[in-house]
């Protein structure tokens, strides 16, 4: 899979470290928990300006590659980070759609003493033009499987 070079690439530092939280249901709808819904909008508000500041456009069909890291947080699960921070760059306007990033790295480190935990995004848009979509379909194998006559014979053959 190829992607554009890493100059093109929007790296986006999000404070804190947010966890994704299960919505629950509530008088009939589904909500997100307070917290982890006003975290995840304000993550969204600073997608939204590095996107703008960045001019960032997405085609349509772009594909992505987003690599996370997370520095300090604790105990959280890194799964349910990467969950919020997609959240977040899809909110904020940097991918169309997260079932569209193809490639997720995440790295969990401590930060620097003395520095608040943070959390950094980098979206990477795949090429269209240099790459085409790998095709999900089965390829026909190379060698063809015996025609049931063919097994019959060589069962027989073996009794």
């Amino acid at each position: 899979m190829s992607f554009v070079d890493d100059s093109d690439a929007l790296t986006i530092a999000l404070p804190g470290v947010l966890s994704w939280s299960r919505p629950r249901r509530e008088r009939g709808r589904v909500r997100y928990p307070a917290a982890y819904a006003r975290s995840r909008d304000g993550w969204a508000a600073v997608v939204a300006h590095a996107v703008a500041r960045r001019n960032w456009r997405p085609p349509p069909a772009a594909r992505y590659r987003v690599t996370v890291t997370v520095c300090g947080g604790g105990r959280r699960d890194l799964d349910r980070v990467c969950t919020a921070v997609l959240d977040a760059l899809q909110a904020g306007g940097a991918v169309r759609d997260d079932c569209l990033v193809d490639a997720l790295t995440a790295t969990r480190a401590h930060p620097p003493r003395g520095t608040p935990p943070n959390t950094v995004a980098e979206v990477v848009m795949r090429s269209d033009d240099r790459a085409p979509r790998p095709s999900l379909q089965r390829q026909p194998s190379d060698v063809e499987p015996p025609s049931k006559s063919e097994e019959q014979e060589e069962r027989d053959a073996h009794r």
